[in-house]
């Protein structure tokens, strides 16, 4: 793009221009690159108003919505597959306007997605969504989550049997738990896997999900009330022990999900479960 301002003035204009200039200019330029009708007036005296820098200009916008489009749908392919082609290139163009990356970090943009989606125009209709796009974000997060070293089943070999319902356990950072109005884990499950899943009968279920990364590949699973309310304890702090009681209590009685219940409510499976996963780390 042509500059008022010769290349040979470059490194002294750079100079001259101060903070407050320059995020003035880059605040324009953002706005203006995320427009569908551009005004290079509204850039001057950075850029010439005429016809050839126009039309740069509006090359970079298109490559932009593009790459927009494309980083989103490789984060968040169900929901892609679900609204179909049309919604989703619309969708993303807007979510970019709205949320323009401001992070080196390219792997951070499409993380408001999922509440951008579930007020969008035409979305709203269909709720379940804005959950989907939560858990596809948390298996992106799970996929380049840190490294650490789970708990094993020599680490509880080692131990005093007697202690091991006090260790205080920390869930693996890969880790996510995902309560839905919805049967969401069963419907992405459905599009990553269909030749293991089949598609619900019925989404209008209650539902939780469990995001964790096994082989170094993100992956999740349907789980019962019982096993969630032992996680959430796990995630807030509790021992072991507190966690695997919370299990039993009343009100991890889930009628609604424990026909797709992946594990019982026994609290020992539970444990072999997690430990065989890498759900778990102890400090």
């Amino acid at each position: 793009m042509s500059m008022r301002r010769s290349t040979r003035d470059a490194s002294a204009w750079t100079c001259s221009v101060t903070l407050e200039e320059l995020g003035e200019l880059q605040a324009r330029f953002g706005a203006q690159m995320g427009a569908r009708d551009v005004v290079l007036a509204h850039l001057a005296p950075w850029l010439r108003d005429d016809a050839s820098t126009l039309h740069r200009f509006a090359r970079y916008g298109e490559a932009l919505r593009h790459h927009h489009e494309r980083s989103l749908t490789l984060v968040y392919p169900v929901l892609h597959a679900l609204v179909g082609e049309a919604f989703f290139r619309a969708l993303a163009h807007s979510y970019g306007t709205a949320h323009a990356s401001c992070d080196g970090d390219l792997s951070g943009f499409g993380a408001q997605l999922p509440e951008f989606v579930s007020t969008y125009p035409g979305a709203q209709r269909y709720p379940y969504f804005a959950d989907v796009a939560r858990v596809e974000w948390s298996l992106h997060q799970a996929h380049g989550a840190a490294d650490a070293q789970p708990l094993t089943v020599a680490d509880i070999a080692k131990a005093d049997p007697s202690s091991v319902g006090g260790w205080v356990l920390r869930l693996h950072p890969a880790v996510a738990l995902h309560a839905c109005a919805w049967r969401v884990g069963a419907i992405v499950l459905a599009h990553r896997e269909p030749s293991n899943h089949a598609f619900p009968p019925s989404i209008a279920e209650p539902a939780r999900v469990l995001v964790y990364r096994a082989d170094w590949r993100a992956t999740l699973r349907e789980i019962g009330a019982s096993e969630w309310a032992a996680l959430d304890t796990l995630s807030r702090g509790a021992t072991l022990g507190d966690a695997l009681e919370s299990a039993l209590t009343p009100a991890s009685a889930d009628v609604t999900s424990t026909t797709h219940a992946s594990v019982s409510a026994d609290p020992s499976a539970m444990f072999v479960k997690w430990v065989a996963g890498g759900l778990l780390i102890r400090d």
